[in-house]
């Protein structure tokens, strides 16, 4: 703690407590550095503002002799300390404050000369005149900050009240700058995208098109209601958000994920940011699961993004009021507030999962809220890292074990028919003639299986039929993953216990139904099973 003499001081102090500025020489403006008595700097990685302050109350005081031309250029060359949102580039603010002197016109002409708008150089200049002493409060303060310009640090009503207010007699340290120092480069953002490109990759390989087809994205982790829920495969909430459905789709998800990424990681640091990834995509494809319908295959990074513009839309308040702030939080809005609403998919084309939006949004808020929760006030960056390194890992590792798990998914679905040999609405009948061949080249599919069951059944050889229909069944995990409407397990199912009740092994059939007495096709019971009178 320490007694300020001069307004100048106490201003200055002020400024590095309460607005988080910092007494910093910075290369661009040593000029106007040496001819001030105070020079602060106030920087977030968007904004970046300079006050000079002339304490005329001091024996030694300076006078402003930078020229309006000089201070451009200064500014100009900053630029590289400013950050962009939503494509535009912030300008850099050269504040002026004079302090301890007369407040007269010569004072106010000489900084209204001064005053200038960005314009295309982006180089902002304003002026303050400050004379604490005088009575009347009317006569104490007077900027060039226009009472529009509400976004400025420091803005023209704190100026304005610490002009008028008491003056108090000790001061104490103030807090960092908001952001991790040790991100300077997104890293974590750009391992994402890779990723993403390379999941794409590898679902374009499978389908062997131009775009992946439905049987690919459920084959590689696509989230379906039944796979998840009655199936178990619980691994899709980490692969499903991996996954896209075309080449429109996954350039706009990369668009967005760059624009936020590129901000929060710098933000709140990379394991931080690994953790809300995380939640975010957790968030959206638990919505998608208990909100979409069965038979609705849903897949992409869209849940965890939304997840981290909700998060970033929440931590911005941890950015020091001003331009920076709001330009941030508005391009956040510009792209979160439209994607809960429908109007994307009418515009793009594309079918949206507004399930997962909402979920990621949501989880993203919570998490958001949860972090600033952590981020103490003299802190530069959130708090907790041993628990956003613990939520990082098990993110990490989910998507590992499900990446796992779609290999194997994907694996199990090698040696399908293709789709290019299955003419379509093709039925039974069409494929009898060729059982034999797609069964000895295609022995995975249980379609393949089904009809040559039937064709030896037809031929006099049930046993031959038995053993195609047993073999049919022997992967469960292709029969719930390429075949998830049930109707063929039904057909397949129904046909055995048939063949078994004509050897009079009724328990045997029983058996062989039972898996699939639950199932309905609208509403109603597979005709197939109340026939065979075998279900409970």
């Amino acid at each position: 703690m320490k007694q300020l003499e001069t307004f100048g001081a106490y201003l200055s102090e002020k400024l590095v407590i309460e607005k988080r500025f910092v007494r910093q020489r910075v290369a661009e403006f040593a000029p106007l550095a040496d001819a001030c008595d105070h020079f602060l700097v106030f920087s977030d990685r968007l904004s970046f503002v300079v006050v000079a302050v002339f304490d005329h109350a001091l024996k030694s005081a300076k006078a402003l002799t930078v020229s309006q031309e000089a201070l451009v250029e200064m500014g100009r060359s900053a630029l590289k300390y400013t950050g962009s949102t939503n494509g535009q580039r912030l300008p850099v603010v050269v504040h002026l404050i004079e302090t301890g002197a007369p407040l007269d016109a010569a004072l106010t002409a000489r900084l209204e000369a001064y005053h200038r708008a960005p314009a295309s150089e982006l180089v902002m200049i304003v002026g303050t005149a400050i004379d604490a002493e005088r009575d009347d409060a009317a006569g104490q303060f007077f900027t060039t900050l226009r009472w529009y310009q509400v976004g400025t640090t420091p803005s023209r009503g704190w100026l304005k009240a610490l002009a008028t207010s008491p003056r108090s007699a000790a001061v104490e340290p103030g807090e960092a700058p908001a952001g991790d120092p040790s991100v300077t480069r997104p890293w974590v953002t750009q391992g994402a995208l890779a990723a993403l490109a390379v999941c794409f990759g590898v679902e374009l390989l499978h389908a062997r098109a131009l775009s992946p087809t439905l049987d690919t994205l459920t084959a590689l982790g696509g989230i379906e209601t039944a796979l998840v829920r009655q199936g178990g495969q619980w691994w899709r909430l980490a692969t499903g958000p991996m996954l896209h459905g075309s080449v429109l789709h996954i350039v706009l998800n990369a668009s967005c994920l760059w624009m936020v990424g590129n901000i929060l990681e710098r933000f709140v640091g990379r394991a931080w940011f690994i953790a809300l990834y995380a939640l975010g995509a957790l968030g959206g494809a638990l919505f998608s699961v208990a909100l979409n319908p069965v038979g609705v295959v849903s897949i992409g990074a869209s849940g965890a993004i939304m997840g981290l513009f909700a998060s970033a839309l929440v931590l911005s308040f941890k950015l020091a009021e001003g331009e920076a702030r709001r330009s941030l939080q508005g391009a956040l809005l510009r792209v979160l507030v439209p994607s809960l609403l429908p109007i994307v998919g009418a515009v793009t084309g594309q079918r949206v999962d507004y399930a997962a939006h909402f979920g990621g949004a949501l989880t993203g808020a919570l998490a958001g809220a949860m972090v600033y929760a952590l981020w103490g006030p003299s802190q530069p960056k959130p708090g907790a890292p041993k628990l956003a390194a613990a939520l990082a890992a098990l993110g990490l590792a989910f998507c590992l074990y499900g990446g796992a798990a779609a290999v194997e998914s994907a694996r199990a679905g090698t040696g399908l028919i293709p789709d290019a040999e299955l003419p379509a609405n093709s039925s039974v009948a069409d494929l009898m003639p060729r059982a034999e061949q797609l069964a000895e080249r295609y022995p995975r599919d249980p379609r393949a299986r089904f009809v040559r069951a039937l064709q030896r059944s037809a031929q006099g050889d049930p046993s031959g039929a038995e053993r195609d229909l047993r073999a049919a069944l022997d992967n469960p995990q292709v029969l719930a993953t390429h075949f998830a409407d049930r109707r063929l397990e039904v057909a397949i199912r129904t046909t055995l216990a048939q063949l078994l009740q004509q050897r009079n092994a009724e328990a045997e059939a029983r058996a062989a139904v039972l898996p699939v007495c639950d199932v309905r096709f609208n509403g109603q019971t597979p005709p197939a099973l109340i026939l065979s009178g075998l279900c409970p």
